[in-house]
């Protein structure tokens, strides 16, 4: 019995560590595209977006720490109940809120939304217009967004890009040293000696 759960638990804690290293990449490839993506101010083409909330106002639907993908639709418009990412303006500076739609109104062919977080009192104070619309909540990682800040910060990078990198070049030029000595250590057979083996 104690063989058996030992085995259990090593299967369970090697599932989960292939699961966080399948997340890990994920949001590593992502991040790189959003950075190949920026420099070549493509960013508008692309479909899909992560986004770690921050906040516990979409509670208990989402959580702080969760990631939400989005989804832009092709004419960016939305229903109501809908959850959606868009930019908002507050402050000194524009800041991303995922916020669910309560309202819509078409003016000039141009859809406009009022949002309210599931965990608010009242709804936001300003409409949202569909060109700040960033996309529709279409899956939520559950807590991954603490992983996404770390690897966004510059120690995350180092630690998650740079130094297994590294590592992986440093091993690798070891093996072929080691491999390059044991050459040379070998010892050389004579002729005579390669004449009595045969």
């Amino acid at each position: 019995m104690k063989n058996f759960l030992k085995k259990l638990s090593k299967i369970i804690s090697n599932i989960l560590f292939w699961i966080l290293m399948g997340v890990i990449i994920l949001l590593v490839f992502y991040i790189v595209t959003i950075k190949i993506y920026a420099k070549q101010n493509r960013l508008d083409e692309i479909k899909f977006n992560m986004y770690t909330i921050l906040t516990t106002s979409m509670e208990k639907t989402i959580m702080a720490g969760d990631v939400v993908v989005d989804y832009k639709n092709k004419d960016n418009i939305y229903e109501l109940g809908d959850i959606i990412t868009f930019y908002s303006n507050r402050g000194n500076g524009q800041i991303t809120i995922t916020h669910r739609i309560i309202d819509i109104k078409i003016e000039n062919g141009k859809y406009f939304y009022s949002t309210k977080g599931d965990n608010n009192n009242t709804a936001d104070t300003h409409y949202v217009s569909q060109d700040d619309v960033i996309g529709k909540v279409i899956f939520v990682i559950p807590k991954v967004g603490f992983i996404q800040e770390f690897i966004l910060s510059k120690v995350g990078w180092i630690v998650v890009i740079v130094i297994p990198c590294v590592g992986i070049v440093v091993y690798d030029l070891l093996k072929v040293l080691k491999i390059a000595f044991n050459k040379k250590k070998q010892p050389k057979l004579s002729k005579k000696k390669l004449k009595a083996k045969e």
